[in-house]
């Protein structure tokens, strides 16, 4: 059985997932000023930011480009594919394909929601990968990710909670509040995908740290479980301080840390300086 799995630019994958022959990924279209500009470095779409007209978007993928990826995969060989994205509580791509899907591909389909993006998202599709290499079926995998979506948590802490309001990710009662009251929220993404909001912290610093704390209590229960972790920090812009406190994390915890960029697509959602704390399963 030849298993393929597809996914979107939203997800940070690792290199030597990009580079495998099963995998594809489609775009999902970040839109400045009327132009879509999918390339920018990070430092170069936040600078861009401040002199935009107006503020960036992002769209679906289209239904023709899925179908054209679908069709090729089918044509390559393959029996099935696992269509990985992302949550369909902050986009409605996945909800889309499911609703389209008959008429889209040749071979069958599983459509994935990963009810989060970027870190855990890519963290479900470089062990999907691995998996298809080592010519594991469908179900094998799909029973796996769902096993990894249920440990996933990410913790964010959000310089700016307007850029949330603005595209429509977060109540605006939740920013107003956090503005008047000069409260660094922490939010995470609940059962349902939505970014919803976790704590009220006082100050950045605080909010870090309790982030910091939140991990290590996840990690408690994953020890209970006996699973198997992996750590990372997501960033938008600021990646030296996603480094030191990454280098809080190890000397807390005794396991590396993964310094990731959030993406430019998630970054339009969260503002600059965001940063994600993640715990994900590994095994």
């Amino acid at each position: 059985m030849k298993i393929a799995i597809v996914t979107d630019s939203t997800a940070v994958l690792k290199e030597e997932t990009k580079n495998s022959d099963c995998l594809r990924v489609v775009t999902v279209p970040l839109i400045i000023d009327g132009v879509e500009q999918n390339d920018l470095a990070p430092a170069e779409y936040y600078e861009k930011l401040k002199h935009t007209k107006n503020f960036p978007s992002t769209a679906q993928p289209s239904i023709g480009e899925m179908a054209n990826i679908y069709e090729s995969l089918a044509q390559e060989g393959y029996d099935e594919v696992i269509s990985i994205h992302i949550s369909s509580g902050i986009s409605g791509f996945c909800n889309t394909l499911k609703a389209n899907i008959d008429d889209l591909s040749p071979i069958p389909v599983h459509i994935f929601d990963s009810l989060s993006t970027s870190l855990p998202m890519g963290a479900m599709v470089d062990s999907a990968v691995e998996k298809a290499k080592t010519g594991e079926d469908a179900a094998s995998i799909l029973d796996w990710l769902e096993k990894m979506r249920i440990a996933q948590c990410i913790y964010l802490v959000v310089d700016d909670l307007q850029h949330l309001v603005r595209t429509g990710r977060l109540s605006n009662g939740t920013a107003l509040i956090g503005s008047l009251l000069q409260i660094k929220p922490i939010l995470k993404f609940d059962e349902e995908g939505k970014i919803v909001l976790f704590k009220k912290v006082r100050t950045a610093k605080k909010a870090y740290k309790e982030a910091i704390d939140l991990v290590l209590e996840e990690l408690e229960l994953y020890k209970m479980k006996g699973w198997v972790p992996e750590i990372g920090i997501a960033h938008t812009n600021i990646e030296d301080r996603a480094a030191d406190y990454a280098k809080i994390l190890e000397e807390k915890t005794g396991y590396p840390v993964r310094i990731v960029d959030l993406g430019n697509v998630i970054g339009t959602h969260t503002g600059e300086k965001t940063l994600g704390f993640g715990i994900m399963r590994k095994a």
